[in-house]
């Protein structure tokens, strides 16, 4: 039976060093468990949470207890929070909104939901932040997964258009949306309206001249030559044509969007994000890695902020079941969050989930920057051992090494436990609270 034994050669005595008691009137932080050994509560306090954690385990293992219980958490210390629900289930929906309501904070729960346009809160995910976010947003989204849109030429040449193109919308001053940019990356008469406008609106200004400039280099003595202009693109026109008419088409073509997340997550919003399901899953990624990107944008914003200005309780980003929409741009996140009060908690099943094509440069990115990780049982012995070479070797019997929690414990896990890594330093074996943690404490 695996026992609650690991000493940290730091800290021999395996004491979690967190505040357990309130400060000042704040929050102590988020319980996330009982120590199986000595029973006692393992608070997780805000200024170490905003270092991230991981949770890594297997379907069924007991992830969504821990999930559940830390966003209740958070809303009763009135907190926001973005989940991103990658499983497909009404009954986190449920949960989580059931959750808001008891805590009180009903009015601050939004909806992102293609799957339903009557019910949701609108969302528009390139109107919010400068051209050249926005540009990165879409290009990162759409060349990241379209095997069309892999050269990095065509990458090169979309971009500088795409940024040209929504200069000159913002230019405009009016309000835009996928369908917009789509109608004018496909359509010579829609591109020729954005230079009537200009022209007669904003003669002499900067984006009118780059756009003018942009539209030369594919003009003829027999005219504008649309073919070619698309043919620099690399597919990006048809990729977003086929975004903007989709089955969340209904939801993110909107001119006034009710969900900015910038604002959101100053005004500590909870936001419930339920990814669309389709056959090859594309669309459901599509959504994730715009919303991602829009966060990006967002926590770079926040960096320019004083202290006294950014989330408190810090902001979470849950995004669960992360390893079909993850990237290496995660990493800026990661860096900038520490600094923006911007906690991350990305959730996957295995390490190996990560690991795109044998390469770990994602699993690193995730695991060296989360200070916590909670392991929960892995059901097979490939990912058992790859979370027992995480956690580590220990000296054994003479020279040999042993682990410090074998594969088979890591297979043993009970449901409703887990072990918990605390900066590669100190190992607990928890128990999770069942019950409301908020009535525990009072």
């Amino acid at each position: 039976m695996l026992q609650n034994i690991f000493k940290s050669e730091k800290n021999p005595s395996n004491y979690l060093s967190m505040d357990t008691k309130k400060q000042s009137g704040d929050s102590k932080g988020l319980l996330a468990g009982y120590c199986t050994e000595t029973g006692n509560e393992v608070y997780l306090d805000y200024d170490h949470l905003i270092m991230h954690a991981s949770i890594c385990g297997s379907l069924g293992s007991g992830t969504s207890i821990l999930r559940n219980s830390f966003m209740k958490q958070q809303m009763s210390n009135g907190g926001g929070l973005l989940f991103i629900d990658g499983g497909l289930s009404d009954t986190e929906l449920e949960t989580v909104y059931r959750n808001a309501c008891s805590t009180g904070r009903k009015s601050d729960f939004m909806l992102i939901d293609p799957t339903d346009p009557e019910n949701p809160n609108t969302y528009n995910p390139i109107i919010f932040g400068d051209s050249q976010e926005i540009s990165s947003r879409i290009i990162n989204t759409v060349f990241n997964m379209d095997g069309k849109a892999d050269s990095n030429y065509f990458q090169s040449s979309a971009v500088g258009t795409l940024e040209i193109i929504i200069s000159a919308f913002k230019c405009l001053g009016k309000a835009y949306n996928l369908d917009d940019l789509a109608s004018v990356l496909i359509n010579e008469q829609a591109l020729m309206e954005v230079k009537r406008r200009l022209l007669e609106n904003h003669e002499d200004s900067q984006e009118t001249k780059q756009f003018l400039t942009l539209l030369s280099r594919y003009t003829t003595n027999n005219g504008f030559d649309m073919e070619k202009f698309k043919l620099t693109l690399g597919g990006l026109e048809k990729r977003i044509c086929e975004l903007s008419k989709s089955a969340f088409g209904n939801v993110i073509n909107t001119y006034n969007p009710e969900v900015n997340l910038e604002e959101c997550i100053l005004q500590n919003k909870i936001i419930y994000v339920k990814l669309p399901t389709s056959n090859d899953n594309h669309d459901a990624v599509t959504l994730a890695k715009l919303i991602v990107g829009e966060c990006r944008s967002a926590i770079a914003k926040l960096q320019r902020l004083p202290v006294e200005a950014l989330p408190n309780p810090p902001f979470m980003f849950w995004p669960n079941e992360c390893s079909s929409y993850i990237d290496f741009s995660w990493c800026r996140m990661f860096e900038q969050g520490r600094s923006s009060r911007f906690i991350m908690i990305p959730t996957f099943q295995t390490i190996k989930s990560l690991e795109h094509d044998g390469d770990t440069g994602l699993s690193d990115i995730v695991l060296g920057n989360t200070y916590y990780k909670f392991y929960f049982k892995q059901l097979n012995t490939e990912a058992a051992i790859q979370v027992a070479n995480e956690i580590g070797m220990k000296s054994g019997s003479g020279s040999e090494e042993t682990y410090v929690v074998s594969p088979e414990q890591i297979k043993s896990i009970p449901l409703g436990e887990c072990l918990l890594v605390v900066g590669m330093e100190q190992i607990y074996r928890l128990r999770l609270p069942l019950t409301d943690p908020a009535a525990q404490s009072e």
